[in-house]
């Protein structure tokens, strides 16, 4: 009898103890609930706004892209559809993906979910541009870059860009665009340009290289958009 007792003002205890933790939980809950508002629910894809803001964070501060909540939304969709995929097709490949992302970036990222997402999807993403970047990059796709631009005019020297001589515009200089495809193979920043046959260096800045490379990115991201869809989708 004095055991049944034991036994019963244990469960007692136990059982207050329990109640009182979801009475602590459950305003902390609802309150995160509120908070997180979602502003997208469709095909079985929810998105918050704290999940909003997150994703825009992350845009700047990985990919320099200062972006509206339309396309943030946009993106955080196409993100999600693409995980969802290869968590059910490729589980393997998304086990090799996270045990990466775990060395690279460490365990406090990668049990943030959006961080991981978003580092998933890029991660992925990325291989494809630099596949093409190291096997498929041409003169044409330079030459696309540059003609994107509505001014391309860059300040140009003949001392090592010492001294500055002048602005030119390189938009249709054939010697600058094959230059400027060689530097960027090889990692290098030593940009040349013929101007009436005579050799000058361009001066690049760093604001300048970076609209380059940003703008090749996105090129290359729309020319290797059928393989990346092959590899999610398998079409």
């Amino acid at each position: 009898m004095h055991l049944v007792h034991k036994i019963t003002i244990m469960a007692i205890r136990n059982n207050f103890k329990y109640y009182f933790f979801i009475l602590l939980i459950l305003p902390i809950f609802f309150s995160k609930l509120l908070l997180a508002n979602v502003v997208y629910d469709k095909n079985n894809i929810i998105i918050t706004n704290i999940e909003l803001v997150k994703y825009k964070e992350l845009f700047l501060e990985v990919k320099n892209e200062k972006l509206n909540d339309i396309l943030v939304i946009k993106k955080i969709v196409l993100l999600k559809k693409t995980i969802k995929n290869l968590e059910k097709k490729q589980p393997k490949f998304v086990k090799k993906l996270d045990e990466s992302i775990i060395s690279q970036y460490g365990l406090n990222d990668y049990n943030d979910s959006t961080k991981r997402d978003f580092l998933r999807y890029f991660k992925i993403r990325n291989e494809f541009i630099i596949e093409y970047f190291n096997n498929d990059l041409s003169l044409e796709d330079i030459e696309e870059v540059i003609n994107s631009f509505s001014n391309f005019e860059l300040p140009i020297s003949d001392n090592s860009c010492q001294t500055i001589i002048g602005n030119e515009n390189l938009k249709n200089n054939k010697y600058f665009a094959e230059n400027l495809l060689e530097n960027l193979k090889s990692n290098k920043k030593n940009f040349l340009v013929n101007i009436d046959g005579t050799i000058l260096n361009v001066c690049m800045n760093n604001n300048n290289y970076k609209k380059i490379e940003s703008q090749l990115i996105k090129n290359i991201e729309i020319k290797t958009e059928n393989r990346f869809r092959r590899f999610i989708y398998g079409k």
